[in-house]
């Protein structure tokens, strides 16, 4: 036992789930902070920022991602990665000058771009901030394919620490700008680090078959990304434009937390991704679906508990920003969204994996398409922010639906009952159920608590399961390793 427990500090992968949760609290902090110190309309125009802010990440065209996927798969050729990871360090800086020079175009030719939230004031802290955030992707993404994750977790924790240090000290005095600034020097340190013992020395070069290949494949999974990850976006972006700054803050709020709760329920994913694709790209399909049930069994099954948790912080949370009760049926609305796209877990890798991300865009564009279209309408007739999180869960289904079917077929015939027992049938169905019977009655508390206790109890024999394999994962050195 004693063996065993030794072994766990000098573990990769629990190092670094423990310091991205420990981000990922601070993160949560600093929303609570920010939106008592703000203000409903402050944190509406911090809302716009993070939506800019979001539009901005897709500007390097999914270079890291294609550098993500291509290396894992050609990790152990002798030539390819050196040539693959100078083509990715190359465009990206390119495409961070164009996009920088853009912005400042913009900004001299439409000084009142986005006057309704004071845009030009942020304008070009916001633009550099971007910039050495697009940077610093492409870092991360090489650290995580050799597993050395100590400069990730310093890049992950320092903007979050620094904008809380700075809340601290203002608490009412602080400004948008002020954000914005601690955003920007909160990753121009973690870039100067990352440039510190790169396993490989960066040189600037574009061969011509690895770079279009790398942009091919950079934007078919950008689109993937931005299909999965607009849903919320688009969500966003319509009550940015039909509703009141204020409302956009209060919608912000919830937006904020329930991005807090997905990013904690995929800290363990984002380093086991590389050695997923790797393992989910072999052609032997016994193999692979062995593997996936694996990860579906384990992975599901926490990111479902720790969704679920977070709604029992909702009285916590009325009490110490009373100002924002009103976003607490939007919270437990976009944490039901969440609970049923965690059931596109693995199968969407699977599809990236066997290179159908077009598959996964076009399912992508029909979920934005139904939020555009049923938001613009929610929008017309000035009903309330609550319908636009629900249209959020109705895309979400349709777009789970479908990947959860195309990844079965991949494996075996696929039925209606087949499909939506691998969304439903962890539990979750109850527990969903009392969330929403709670948002009818506007029951905060006891009515969810009831539900995650079924939750546990449908789920006894497999949470037992699970923290035994996780704890073999934490406890085991190569787990990064493929």
């Amino acid at each position: 036992m004693s063996s065993w427990i030794s072994r766990i500090p000098n573990s990769p992968s629990l190092w670094y789930v423990f310091l991205r949760y420990i981000t990922y609290a601070i993160q949560f902090i600093n929303s609570i902070l920010l939106a008592n110190y703000l203000g409903v309309y402050g944190f509406g125009i911090y809302g716009f920022i993070l939506l800019l802010q979001q539009y901005l990440s897709y500007t390097n065209l999914g270079i890291n991602e294609s550098l993500n996927t291509d290396f894992a798969l050609k990790k152990h050729s002798r030539f390819l990665p050196p040539l693959i990871w100078d083509c990715a360090w190359s465009i990206n800086l390119l495409l961070i000058l164009l996009v920088f020079l853009a912005g400042i175009v913009l900004l001299v030719c439409w000084p009142g771009m986005f006057q309704k939230y004071e845009y030009s004031s942020y304008a070009l802290l916001l633009l550099g901030a971007n910039a050495f955030m697009n940077a610093n992707k492409l870092y991360i993404t090489f650290y995580k394919l050799y597993g050395r994750m100590q400069k990730i977790n310093f890049q992950q924790f320092m903007p979050n620490a620094l904008l809380l240090l700075l809340t601290l000290i203002c608490q009412e005095r602080i400004t948008v700008v002020t954000i914005v600034w601690a955003l920007l020097i909160g990753n121009i340190i973690p870039f100067i680090w990352f440039r510190i013992g790169l396993p490989l020395r960066f040189h600037f070069r574009l061969h011509r078959i690895i770079t279009l290949r790398l942009l091919k494949r950079g934007v078919s999974l950008l689109l993937y990304n931005l299909s999965f990850y607009f849903i919320l976006v688009a969500a966003s972006s319509i009550v940015s434009i039909f509703y009141t700054v204020e409302e956009l803050g209060a919608y912000s709020f919830s937006n904020t937390l329930s991005n807090a709760v997905i990013m904690a329920g995929g800290a363990f994913l984002f380093i086991f991704y590389p050695k997923m694709i790797y393992k989910l790209g072999l052609k032997d399909k016994a193999e692979v679906q062995a593997f996936l049930k694996r990860i579906r069994y384990i992975y599901i099954l926490c990111i479902d508990l720790v969704a679920l948790l977070s709604v029992l912080l909702i009285p916590f949370l009325v009490y110490i920003a009373p100002d924002y009760e009103t976003t607490v049926n939007i919270f437990k609305i976009l944490i039901i969204a969440r609970i049923i796209m965690n059931a596109t877990s693995g199968y969407a890798t699977l599809l990236v994996a066997t290179r159908q991300e077009p598959v996964l865009i076009v399912y992508g564009i029909l979920a934005i398409a139904i939020i555009i279209v049923s938001g613009c309408c929610i929008g017309f007739l000035h009903l309330g922010i609550e319908n636009i999180a629900w249209s959020v869960v109705i895309a979400s289904l349709c777009y789970t639906y479908l990947v959860v079917r195309k990844g079965i077929l991949h494996f075996s015939p696929a039925s209606v009952y087949g499909i939506l027992k691998e969304i439903f049938d962890k539990g979750n169905l109850l527990a969903l159920f009392c969330i929403c019977l709670s948002i009818l009655i506007n029951n905060a508390f006891v009515i969810p608590f009831i539900g995650i206790l079924l939750f546990l109890y449908l789920n006894k024999t497999r949470l037992k399961e699970t923290f035994l394999s996780v704890m073999e994962i934490i406890r085991n050195k190569n787990s990064l390793n493929f």
